[in-house]
């Protein structure tokens, strides 16, 4: 009995490890370019698994890995840049594509994924938007650096809220809110992208920053309506509004002519019997 359970736990032990390499091996097949420095990864070229190709046929053989890395021309930039151990991983992986594994899932308060846009906004004014991140995978991921705005026009964005921190368990949720505030001053297209990093594939939770900044004061159309204060258009000052009164005074110079002209033309004469 003592040897049957000895027996059973080391097949434990090495189901687990078998598990851990394949788990590397995804890693290794979606992201190699950041992790080792490739020029690009495996699912550049074979796509998701079951793949193209006939990567298929070297599931668990790591020597069918190596070599196929040195012999096609294709993939020579992976040599010299994967170990053994990296090979061994990588056949893991194509014969167990379903490993357990976490998954992150980006979305934001906006309708795009990958972007917040603010709109047009006056100067000097805010919106509020939010980046929300979703662990839909089986194992935990981990946050390895605090949000952060960087680009262009960071400055006009501001962080106002996050609880994306530390482990991220399987079915956790998390959210990141961003205030826009465009400065006094400012105008146009005003760019910024929110960023937090992790230690799965791909390594970085990101959104496009998007807002357009209407800059106070720009000189607008003058109200049509009669000069001087009022709810309409306010009062009139500098040369803008006395051209303005000029232009009423003389409309009414004119309705005054025109109604003394009338007025000697003679209107019809109404007789009144004695």
């Amino acid at each position: 009995m003592k040897h049957l359970a000895l027996l059973a736990i080391l097949l434990a032990c090495s189901g687990a490890v078998a598990a851990q390499d394949a788990l590397a091996g995804k890693r290794l097949y979606f992201d190699a370019a950041r992790v080792r420095g490739t020029a690009a990864s495996c699912v550049d070229c074979h796509f998701g698994l079951p793949g193209a190709f006939g990567i298929g046929s070297a599931a668990n053989d790591p020597a069918r890995v190596q070599r196929a890395i040195d012999t096609i021309a294709q993939m020579s930039l992976f040599r010299g840049r994967l170990t053994q151990t990296d090979y061994a991983d990588i056949a893991a992986y194509l014969g167990r594509p379903d490993v357990p594994s976490p998954n992150l899932r980006v979305s934001t308060s906006g309708a795009a994924l990958d972007r917040i846009d603010f709109g047009m906004r006056p100067a000097g004014s805010t919106a509020t938007g939010q980046l929300r991140l979703a662990n839909t995978g089986q194992l935990p991921l981990r946050f390895t650096s605090a949000a952060r705005i960087v680009g262009e026009h960071a400055a006009d964005y501001t962080i106002t809220a996050s609880n994306c921190t530390d482990v991220f368990a399987p079915g956790a949720s998390c959210s990141i809110d961003v205030r826009f505030a465009p400065p006094p001053g400012a105008s146009g297209s005003r760019r910024a992208a929110l960023q937090i990093e992790h230690d799965w594939i791909g390594g970085l939770a990101a959104a496009a920053l998007l807002g357009q900044a209407e800059a106070m004061g720009d000189p607008a159309a003058p109200p049509i309506g009669p000069p001087g204060g009022g709810a309409e258009g306010g009062s009139a000052g500098g040369s803008g509004g006395g051209a303005a009164q000029l232009g009423w005074l003389l409309v009414l110079l004119l309705a005054v002519a025109l109604r003394g002209r009338t007025a000697r033309r003679g209107s019809p004469t109404v007789m009144h019997s004695r």
